[in-house]
């Protein structure tokens, strides 16, 4: 999953990607951070996610 870091202008500050394996009909909680400095209101939004089938 990638998840991206808008500032309060909506200019992306970064993009993290984290690997998390989830089984199919599960939930899964992640945290990322930022080590870049911002000042101000941020947001963070999933700009990718990948999904795979399972092997049989």
């Amino acid at each position: 999953m990638q998840v991206e870091f808008l500032d309060a202008s909506g200019a992306r500050i970064e993009e993290v990607q984290d690997i998390t394996d989830v089984a199919a009909g599960q939930k899964s909680s992640m945290t990322v951070q930022s080590f870049e400095e911002a000042n101000g209101a941020i947001t963070c939004r999933v700009t990718k996610a990948q999904r795979f089938q399972s092997p049989a």
